[in-house]
């Protein structure tokens, strides 16, 4: 079905004879469903059921069965059910059959301390409170937060270096984001080992990692120090006036969620994380996950 609709741009350029995993996009129930993997030597359709629940797919259209599959590493599951969805390829659809199964996360553990972390209001979404350190940060009680969230480097070097960089605007030592990641990832890992200091609150350092992980990797949250991450360089961002700091922050994401995701953001974040699975950064997730020394991990 799917070789006879693909467009030739979505085939990899090793040709329609490629090992290369294809992913697809396809259209169910009036949503789009990123990232959909194609396998031609598969006897099964298979639907996790995290994605039906996230179309919101009502559940009685699911019929027990009380079929096993051997799944790709070859363990055997349970299927949850069997149902018949109507997919959209292209111009073109097709009622296909699925069998439901639940995805076991190779995190699981990693997403049962994130839920016992989280404030129970947010249902499990960090992504609703990754911009709390950036809300509280000039608060009274937080203001000593507020250079955690980058780094200034001397206006002649293009080096970060931790013992020369890492402090605040008095010269106080490991005040940057790097020595945020470092301390936040410490009390984390002693919270996983159980020995975490009951003087830290766990979910605030939680948040405040979540968020500096995301600063420390923003070019300009590790900048020049005479031009404030360029916070001074002005510019136009297409019909309006920006500048260079919130063009990193928003403006590139904003404009790409736009012209190439139909302004969704699940599709990008599917986009994103598929990039990770078995895209251009698989090769160095393994990478990402070990660090033998939390200092020297921060300077990478």
């Amino acid at each position: 079905m799917v070789s006879t609709i693909l467009a030739t741009n979505q085939i990899s350029p090793e040709g329609r004879d490629h090992t290369l995993p294809m992913h697809i996009i396809v259209k169910c129930v009036d949503m789009i469903v990123a990232r959909v993997l194609i396998d031609n030597g598969s006897t099964l359709n298979v639907y996790p059921m995290s994605t039906l629940e996230r179309l919101n797919v009502d559940t009685f259209l699911i019929h027990l069965t009380t079929m096993i599959i051997k799944v790709f590493d070859g363990s055997l599951k349970k299927v949850q059910g069997k149902i018949e969805l109507a997919i959209g390829v292209g111009p073109m659809f097709f009622t296909v059959n699925f069998q439901v199964i639940k995805v076991d996360s190779p995190w699981s553990e990693a997403l049962e301390a994130i839920q016992n972390l989280l404030p129970l209001n947010v249902n499990g979404d960090l992504l609703a409170l990754c911009t709390w350190p950036d809300q509280i940060r000039h608060w009274h009680k937080y203001r000593w937060t507020s250079p955690l969230h980058f780094i200034d480097t001397p206006d002649d070097e293009c080096t970060f270096n931790y013992q020369r960089d890492c402090h605040d605007p008095h010269g106080v030592e490991d005040m940057c984001v790097a020595g945020a990641v470092q301390n936040f990832t410490s009390q984390l890992v002693d919270y996983r080992e159980g020995s975490a200091d009951r003087r830290y609150n766990m979910t605030e350092a939680f948040l405040f990692l979540s968020h500096f992980m995301g600063d420390i990797h923003q070019p300009m949250h590790v900048g020049f120090t005479s031009d404030e991450g360029g916070n001074t360089i002005n510019l136009r961002w297409f019909r309006h006036k920006s500048n260079l700091h919130h063009v990193w922050d928003r403006e590139i994401v904003l404009t790409a969620l736009s012209d190439y995701y139909e302004k969704d953001m699940y599709l990008l974040q599917k986009d994103i994380e598929g990039n990770f699975t078995d895209g251009i950064w698989s090769s160095d997730v393994s990478s990402w996950e070990h660090c033998d020394d939390i200092i020297s991990c921060v300077t990478k």
